[in-house]
C-alpha cells in the first residue's frame, strides 16, 4: 500500500504542478499581452500548447488518481479522504479561477459569450456538488461499499475533470477570439 500512497501523493503534486504551471503562464500571459504589441494570428496559433497533450495529461492524471483511490482499502480510508479533500481544494481554484476569467473578460466579449460562459460554469459547479456528495458517501462507506462508492466517485470525477478541461480551452479560445477581434 505504500507504493500507491506514494503514488497517490505523487500525482496529486505533479496535477498541482500542472495547474499552477497553467496559472502562472496564463498570469504571464496577461502581463506580456498588456505590455507588448499583439502578435498577429499566425505567430499566436503557432505559439500555442497543443490541447490534445494538454488534454492527454488530464485523462493520465484522472487515470492514475482514480487507479490509487481505488486500491486504498478500508483501513486507509483517512489518507484517501485527505487525499479528495486535496483534490477538491484543487478543482474550486479551477471553478474560481474560470469565475475570475468570466468577471475581468465581461466587458471585452459578447453577451451571448458571457451567458455561455455562465451556463458552462453552472454545470461545473453541479458536477462539482455532485462529485462532492460521492467524497462524503466515501467517507462514511463501509468496507463492503468501499469498492462501489470509489467507483462513483471515480466516474464523477472523470465527468468533473473532462468538463473543467473543455470549459477552460472554451474560455481560452473565447478569449483569443476577442483578442483577435
Amino acid at each position: 500500500m505504500t507504493i500507491n500512497r506514494n503514488l497517490l501523493v505523487i500525482t496529486l503534486i505533479a496535477t498541482s504542478a500542472i495547474f499552477i504551471s497553467g496559472c502562472e503562464q496564463q498570469d504571464n500571459a496577461k502581463v506580456e499581452t498588456s505590455s507588448a504589441p499583439k502578435p498577429d494570428k499566425a505567430e499566436t496559433t503557432s505559439n500555442t500548447a497543443n490541447p490534445k497533450a494538454s488534454k492527454d495529461v488530464v485523462m493520465n492524471e484522472w487515470q492514475e488518481f482514480t487507479q490509487s483511490l481505488k486500491a486504498y482499502s478500508q483501513a486507509e480510508q483517512e489518507q484517501a479522504i485527505t487525499a479528495v479533500n486535496t483534490e477538491m481544494q484543487r478543482i474550486d481554484a479551477r471553478i474560481d479561477s474560470m469565475k475570475q476569467t468570466l468577471d475581468s473578460q465581461a466587458a471585452s466579449v459578447s453577451a451571448q459569450t458571457n451567458e455561455a460562459r455562465k451556463a458552462t460554469i453552472k454545470a461545473v459547479e453541479e458536477q462539482r456538488e455532485a462529485l462532492e456528495s460521492w467524497a462524503n458517501k466515501l467517507q462514511d462507506s463501509s468496507e463492503d461499499a468501499w469498492a462501489e462508492v470509489t467507483d462513483g466517485f471515480s466516474e464523477a470525477y472523470g465527468v468533473l475533470e473532462q468538463s473543467l478541461e473543455d470549459a477552460e480551452q472554451q474560455f481560452t479560445e473565447d478569449s483569443k477570439n476577442t483578442s483577435d477581434a
